[in-house]
């Protein structure tokens, strides 16, 4: 059985893998701001809902804090998104994640102790090299000023969160 679970993450890591570099295309291609919008709204719904579940599922405290930090940042970030949008006229994107972010976020539900920690940190990770190139590649070519401001207002931040989710990496095992 525990082979299994481990063939079983192995693929769900590769999966992660090729399903991140897709969406560094993807991101690397966004210059449409409701793309964008839509884009930032599902990372950030990500980042909110997975934190939520950190909360109430990791024992480690270094886990939950950085969770804690993740709603609170993501849903301030939310917050400046709605604001910049209505400002500028443009629609509001739709509330909730795309498909990957809830198929990932789904396989975080079945998961407990530190096979949770070790999962939700690498999963972190990847979201935020995600974002990072999608704020990125749009501060520089997207096509609304106000939205490309606000891509590079958020870059910063998001730099940081990976790094600290980079941090948890080592501590993801350990339990508090």
């Amino acid at each position: 059985m525990r082979n299994f679970v481990i063939a079983a993450l192995a693929i769900f890591a590769f999966a992660g893998f090729v399903t991140s570099a897709e969406a560094r295309s993807k991101a690397r291609a966004m210059t449409e701001a409701g793309e964008f919008a839509q884009e930032l709204k599902s990372s950030g719904q990500f980042e909110i809902e997975s934190g939520s579940l950190a909360l109430r599922t990791s024992n480690n405290d270094q886990i939950k804090n950085f969770a804690q930090k993740m709603i609170d940042d993501h849903t301030a970030a939310d917050q400046k998104l709605t604001e910049t949008l209505k400002q500028e006229n443009l629609p509001a994107p739709q509330y909730g994640m795309d498909g990957e972010g809830r198929d990932v976020f789904n396989q975080l539900t079945v998961l407990q102790g530190s096979d949770f920690d070790r999962a939700y940190v690498r999963d972190q990770i990847q979201a935020h090299e995600k974002a990072i190139e999608l704020l990125e590649a749009y501060s520089k070519s997207g096509d609304n000023d106000a939205l490309k401001q606000l891509a590079s207002t958020l870059l910063p931040t998001v730099k940081e969160h990976l790094q600290m989710a980079e941090g948890l990496g080592s501590s993801a095992t350990a339990r508090r």
